[in-house]
């Protein structure tokens, strides 16, 4: 590929500018996850990012979560056949 072949400055029409921006970004991610009997399951997760693009008192952005899952071949025997496989 052609160097700075799309760079703003070759369209016809040029309406953008080009520049370098200079920014920081870190993240830790965490998971754990419960279960009772290996057939109810209950997972949570967070996420948490710093950023240096916005402004300093939202510059920490939490991303929360929370599932909760049931496998009724697991709990219950009279399920399991040769269809329901899990």
């Amino acid at each position: 590929m052609a160097r700075d072949l799309f760079r703003h400055n070759n369209f016809i029409d040029n309406v953008a500018a080009d520049g370098i921006v200079e920014q920081t970004r870190m993240g830790v991610f965490g998971d754990i996850t419960f279960d009772y009997g290996q057939f109810v399951f209950l997972n949570f997760s967070g996420r948490n990012d710093w950023t240096s693009t916005v402004e300093e008192e939202n510059r920490r952005i939490f991303y929360p979560s929370a599932s909760i899952s049931f496998i009724p071949t697991t709990a219950f025997s009279a399920l399991q056949n040769d269809v329901l496989t899990f």
